[in-house]
C-alpha cells in the first residue's frame, strides 16, 4: 500500500514534465516565428532597418544593403548617421520623426537618403517602434522603399506643368481653362488685356459670360462643349456660324462681334474638350483671337482685288471708246480746216468736237481709273494745286463756307497735275452735293511718315508722304456705300444726274500715283477723305506751256494701225498737212514696207495695241533695222505700263487718241525738225 507522500511526489514530477513539454513547445513556435519572419525580412523586396533607442543599427535585411550599397555586417552597431545627408539632415529627421511616432503609434514621410557612394537617394519610409510588456521602446523597425524614379518622373511632370503653365500664360493669345466642375484653372495675361478682367477675379469660379455677352444670359461655349451639349450649343451659337472644327475632335470654332473691355471687337473662338491619358475628361479650353484688323485688311485686298479688275475692263472700254472718238475728231477736224466761219455748218462741227472732248474726258476719268492712268508727272506744290482748285470751285458755290490749313514747308510730290487737280475738284463737288443747303469745307495738308504696317495691305513703300485732308459737314453715308464708294458707275444720285465715274477715277488716279485714299464717314456726320501722296527730293520747276498752231510739212510718213477707221482718218490729215502717206495694218507689213522704203519715211506713227505683233515688239525690230528711226507712239490708252516701256526704250513721243489736226500738226513737226 503507497504511503500519501509517494502520491504526491508523482504528481509533482508530472507537472514538471508537462511544464517542460510545453515550454519546448512554445520555445520552438517562437523559433519558427523568427524563422519566418526572419525570411519574410530577407526575401522583402522593400529595405528593413532595425535600430535601437540610440539609433544604431541592430539589424538590416539583403534589399536595404543592396539599395544602399553596403556589405553584409558592415552597418551592424554602426549609428544611422551614416545614411543621412548632413548632421543637420540627421537632427531634423529626429525632431520631426520620433514626437510623431509618440503621438500616433508610428511616422510616415518622404526623405532624402545618401548611398555609400554619396549618390542620393529619394525614400519612402514607415517608422514603427518595438515594445517591451511595459510599452517601453525597445527598438524600431523601419520600412525603406526607394522613390527616386517615381520622384524623378513627378517631377518632370511637375516641370512640364509649369512650362506648359508658362507658355500658355504668355501665349499672345487669349486663353482660359476650366476644369470638369466648370472652374477656371487658367485665364493667361493675353486674356487680361483682351477682357480687362484680373485672373484673381475669374480663378477658382466659372467664367461669368457677362465678360463676353453684357446684359445677355448665355453660356459659354467652352461649358456647353465641356458637356458636349450640342443642342444649347446650336440654341445660343447656331446663329454666330458655330460649327464643329474639321481638324479637331470634340471642338467647336465660330466668330462674333462682341463687346470686350468696353471695345466692340470681332472675335474668333475656338473650344476644346480635354482629356488626360487615360481619355477621361478634364476640362475645357477656349482660345479667343481678334480678328477685327485682319478682317478689315482681308476687305481692303478683296477690294483692291475687285477695282484691279474693274479697272483692266475700264482700260479696256476707254482705249476702245477712244479709237472712236478719232475718228469723229480726225474728220471734223479735217471739215474744220478748211471750212470758213461763216459756213452754216461751221458751229455745227465745233460743237461736235466739243462733244467729242466731253467723251474724251469721260474716257480719260475711265483711264483715271484703270491701271496706268498717270500721263505726265512731274514735282508739284500740293498747297498751290489745292489753292487754285479751291478758289476756283469757291467762287461758283459761293454757298460753301472753304476753310484752309496749310502746312508750312510741305514736301513736294511727284504727280500729273490735270489728274490731280480732277481728283480734287471731283472730291470737291462730291462734298458740294452731300450739302445741299450749304456748310463747310475743310483742307488740310500734312507731312507725314507711314511706316511698314500702315502702307503693307496696299503694297506701297513706307516713307514721308504728303496727307490731304479733305472734310464736309454733309449727310455722310452708311457702311454699304462707303463699302462701293470707289465702284465705277455706281452712284447715289438719280438717274441722270451722275455717271458714277468720278470717285471711281479718284481712287485710280491716287492708286497709279502710289497713294492711298480712305474715307470715314457716319450718317449725318459728314465725311472726310484723306489722301496720302509719296513725297520727292526732287525741285519743282514751274513752267509755261507756248501756244500751238497748225504746222505743215512734205516728208513721208509711214500709219501703223490695225483699225481700218483710224488708218483712214490719220491719211487724211497728214495728207491734209501736205504730208506723203504709206500705211499698214499691222506690226509685221509694217516691217516690211519699212524695209523696202527705209530712205524715203522720214517718221512712223506706231498704234501700240495690236494683234500678232504689237506696238512694242514692233518698235523693236524698227529699232534693229534703223537705231535711228524716228517713232510717236499712239494709243487710246494712256502714257502708263507699256507705253511707258516703250518711251523708255527711245522712241521719240507719245499722242493718245483722240487727237486734233493741230495737236498731231504739232508733234510731228517738232520730232522731224529735231526739237524733241
Amino acid at each position: 500500500m503507497k504511503s500519501k507522500s509517494s502520491d504526491r511526489h508523482a504528481e509533482s514530477i508530472e507537472d514538471v514534465s508537462g511544464n517542460l513539454t510545453s515550454r519546448k513547445k512554445a520555445e520552438q513556435a517562437l523559433i519558427e516565428s523568427e524563422e519566418r519572419y526572419r525570411t519574410l525580412v530577407e526575401a522583402s523586396s522593400d529595405a528593413i532597418l532595425m535600430i535601437d533607442g540610440n539609433r544604431n543599427i541592430i539589424s538590416c535585411n539583403p534589399a536595404f544593403l543592396n539599395m544602399f550599397g553596403y556589405a553584409s555586417g558592415e552597418l551592424e552597431g554602426k549609428s544611422i548617421k551614416s545614411i543621412h545627408l548632413s548632421d543637420e539632415k540627421y537632427q531634423a529627421f529626429g525632431r520631426l520623426v520620433y514626437p510623431v511616432i509618440a503621438k500616433k503609434g508610428k511616422a510616415r514621410l518622404e526623405w532624402d537618403y545618401q548611398q555609400k557612394n554619396k549618390k542620393v537617394i529619394s525614400c519612402e519610409i514607415v517608422i514603427s517602434p518595438i515594445l517591451t510588456p511595459d510599452q517601453k521602446v525597445k527598438a524600431y523597425v523601419c520600412i525603406i522603399r526607394d522613390i527616386t524614379e517615381r520622384k524623378q518622373a513627378e517631377a518632370m511632370v511637375l516641370q512640364e506643368r509649369e512650362q506648359l503653365a508658362a507658355i500658355l500664360d504668355g501665349n499672345p493669345i487669349p486663353t482660359f481653362v476650366i476644369d470638369e466642375n466648370h472652374q477656371v484653372i487658367l485665364w493667361n495675361r493675353a486674356c487680361e488685356n483682351l477682357t480687362h478682367v484680373p485672373r484673381e477675379k475669374v480663378m477658382g469660379r466659372p467664367v461669368d459670360s457677362r465678360i463676353f455677352y453684357p446684359g445677355q444670359d448665355r453660356p459659354l461655349l467652352t461649358d456647353l462643349v465641356l458637356k458636349m451639349d450640342k443642342k444649347s450649343i446650336e440654341k445660343f451659337y447656331g446663329d454666330k456660324g458655330v460649327r464643329p472644327n474639321p481638324t479637331m475632335p470634340e471642338a467647336y470654332e465660330g466668330s462674333d462681334q462682341l463687346i470686350v473691355g468696353g471695345e466692340s471687337r470681332h472675335l474668333y473662338f475656338l473650344a476644346a474638350r480635354l482629356r488626360n491619358a487615360e481619355g477621361k475628361i478634364i476640362g475645357a479650353i477656349e482660345t479667343l483671337q481678334d480678328i477685327s484688323e485682319r478682317e478689315r485688311l482681308e476687305k481692303q485686298f478683296i477690294q483692291a482685288q475687285k477695282m484691279e479688275a474693274v479697272g483692266t475692263l475700264a482700260g479696256g472700254i476707254a482705249h476702245d471708246f477712244n479709237n472712236i472718238l478719232m475718228g469723229i475728231q480726225g474728220y471734223s477736224s479735217l471739215i474744220l480746216y478748211n471750212l470758213p466761219p461763216e459756213n452754216p455748218n461751221y458751229e455745227k462741227l465745233i460743237n461736235i468736237q466739243a462733244m467729242v472732248r466731253s467723251g474724251a474726258d469721260l474716257t480719260k476719268q475711265l483711264l483715271g481709273f484703270a491701271r496706268g492712268g498717270k500721263y505726265q508727272a512731274k514735282p508739284m506744290d500740293i498747297n498751290e494745286l489745292i489753292q487754285k482748285t479751291s478758289t476756283m470751285f469757291g467762287r461758283a458755290n459761293k454757298e460753301i463756307r472753304i476753310h484752309k490749313k496749310f502746312q508750312k514747308n510741305l514736301y513736294a510730290a511727284e504727280v500729273d497735275q490735270g489728274q490731280i487737280e480732277q481728283v480734287l475738284l471731283n472730291l470737291y463737288v462730291n462734298a458740294w452735293q452731300a450739302m445741299p443747303s450749304g456748310g463747310d469745307l475743310y483742307l488740310e495738308t500734312k507731312n507725314v511718315v507711314l511706316d511698314e504696317t500702315l502702307v503693307k495691305p496696299y503694297s506701297f513703300q513706307p516713307g514721308n508722304y504728303i496727307k490731304i485732308s479733305i472734310s464736309d459737314t454733309g449727310i455722310g453715308m452708311d457702311s454699304r456705300t462707303k463699302e462701293r464708294l470707289f465702284e465705277p458707275f455706281f452712284t447715289t444720285k438719280e438717274m441722270g444726274r451722275g455717271t458714277g465715274l468720278g470717285l471711281a477715277s479718284v481712287y485710280g488716279i491716287i492708286k497709279n500715283h502710289q497713294g492711298i485714299i480712305d474715307v470715314s464717314s457716319e450718317k449725318g456726320q459728314g465725311a472726310t477723305f484723306s489722301i496720302y501722296l509719296p513725297a520727292t527730293e526732287e525741285k519743282i520747276n514751274k513752267e509755261i506751256s507756248p501756244a500751238s498752231e497748225i504746222m505743215t510739212g512734205t516728208e513721208t510718213i509711214l500709219l501703223v494701225d490695225d483699225e481700218e477707221t483710224i488708218i483712214n482718218v490719220c491719211r487724211d490729215l497728214f495728207e491734209s498737212l501736205g504730208y506723203r502717206v504709206l500705211s499698214a495694218g499691222s506690226g509685221k507689213e509694217a516691217l516690211e514696207i519699212y524695209t523696202q522704203n527705209q530712205s524715203d519715211i522720214s517718221l512712223i506713227l506706231l498704234d501700240m495695241i495690236m494683234p500678232g505683233m504689237g506696238g512694242g515688239e514692233t518698235f523693236n525690230a524698227l529699232k534693229e533695222i534703223d537705231p535711228q528711226v524716228k517713232v510717236i507712239l499712239s494709243s487710246g490708252y494712256s502714257l502708263d505700263g507699256l507705253a511707258r516701256e516703250i518711251m523708255d526704250r527711245g522712241c521719240k513721243a507719245f499722242i493718245q487718241k483722240p487727237f486734233s489736226l493741230q495737236e498731231l500738226s504739232e508733234i510731228v513737226r517738232k520730232i522731224l525738225d529735231g526739237v524733241l
